[in-house]
């Protein structure tokens, strides 16, 4: 099959037309912009919260970067690093949550939320930076990515055993909270069981079951509060950072100082159980 073959191929999976898709593509963009237009008029607040720090975790990454230097420790290099690309998922996971897709955001907030953990447990010593990358390397033995994979689940099982289920300090409605927001989020990406629930839900509720996005408050809200859980535990963790921070009287630590206030008092005032709980999860396992 040459090009012009395959080419024709597509266009007819596509439907025909003069560009294979357009119809798609445009009621796709049509749908994210009410999507987002919708919740600037009914949470602008969220909205600028969201792009507020959007901005200041890209600063920080650009203020943090002029810092390096090969006398970083090696902690403060996997750090800086994991927050890196902790930015451009976070960017990701936002740019979803205001076009819509509401479950997406959840499942990258995930992996927000694990990123966080893993650094606590860095911090704090429960794990080695070897083992969260699956084992010291020796001479002449090769591990199977079986051994790998099983080295860094226990890692991961250990760091979450000892900060948060075995942790004494914590209440239990904190450990609930920390529960629910895990839920949801692993519902969220096997097998999209949680979209699967909604869906079925409107339609006993005889209700029109979307193909693109539509604005729905309270997935609007759900999800809103799965990825500001994740990022404020996240976001905490930069005080890990001590050989990249600015002096005391850089604006930095002004804004940083500022974004930690809008997290608590977001999640003091909240009605939901999961935004009040984590308050004391984030001093607990993060702070102290």
């Amino acid at each position: 099959m040459d090009k012009t073959q395959y080419e024709k191929l597509l266009a007819e999976i596509g439907g025909g037309g003069k560009l294979t898709g357009l119809e798609c593509h445009e009621s796709q963009l049509q749908a994210e912009n009410d999507v987002t237009a919708t919740i600037e008029r009914e949470f602008g607040m969220l909205l600028l919260f969201g792009d507020a720090l959007k901005q200041f975790y890209v600063d920080t990454i650009r203020e943090f970067s002029s810092k390096l230097s090969p006398i970083n420790s090696q902690m403060t290099m996997v750090c800086f690093h994991w927050h890196v690309v902790s930015c451009t998922r976070y960017q990701a996971a936002f740019d979803l949550w205001k076009k819509g897709y509401y479950f997406e955001a959840a499942t990258l907030s995930r992996t927000l939320w694990e990123t966080a953990l893993t650094l606590a447990g860095l911090k704090k010593g429960i794990v080695t930076i070897e083992v969260m990358f699956g084992g010291k390397i020796e001479d002449g033995i090769k591990k199977s990515a079986d051994e790998i994979i099983s080295l860094i689940k226990k890692a991961d099982s250990a760091i979450q055993s000892d900060l948060i289920w075995k942790n004494q300090e914590l209440s239990a409605d904190a450990r609930s909270a920390v529960n629910l927001l895990q839920q949801m989020m692993n519902q969220a990406t096997h097998k999209s069981n949680l979209a699967i629930a909604s869906n079925l839900s409107k339609q006993l509720k005889g209700e029109n079951i979307p193909i693109f996005t539509r604005f729905d408050p309270q997935l609007v809200g759900m999800s809103w509060n799965i990825l500001q859980c994740s990022m404020w535990p996240l976001i905490t963790t930069m005080a890990y950072l001590e050989q990249l921070r600015p002096h005391d009287k850089h604006m930095w630590n002004n804004r940083y100082e500022k974004l930690l206030a809008v997290f608590d008092e977001t999640n003091k005032s909240s009605s939901i159980e999961i935004a009040r709980g984590f308050r004391e999860v984030v001093q607990t396992v993060f702070v102290r």
